[in-house]
């Protein structure tokens, strides 16, 4: 589990947003070594329909972690 706080600026259709989070529950296994924060950036293009792809890397202390490719819908808020 953990928590973040983003913010995400548009261009256009581009966007770019940043994250920056901490753990509330962490792994207890001694072999995993992480800190108890995390950034995150990503790429997202916004298409029509509510519908974004982008890919964000997460890293600790400047070290990527994973990278990730995301393909999803904004629900709108009415």
């Amino acid at each position: 589990l953990c928590y973040f706080g983003s913010i995400e600026p548009y261009w256009g259709n581009m966007s770019v947003r940043i994250s920056a989070g901490g753990y509330l529950l962490k792994s207890q296994n001694p072999h995993v070594v992480s800190l108890p924060f995390f950034e995150r950036v990503g790429l997202y293009y916004h298409f029509p329909k509510n519908i974004f792809g982008g890919v964000s890397l997460r890293a600790y202390a400047a070290h990527i972690d994973f990278i990730e490719f995301t393909l999803g819908y904004k629900i709108p808020l009415l």
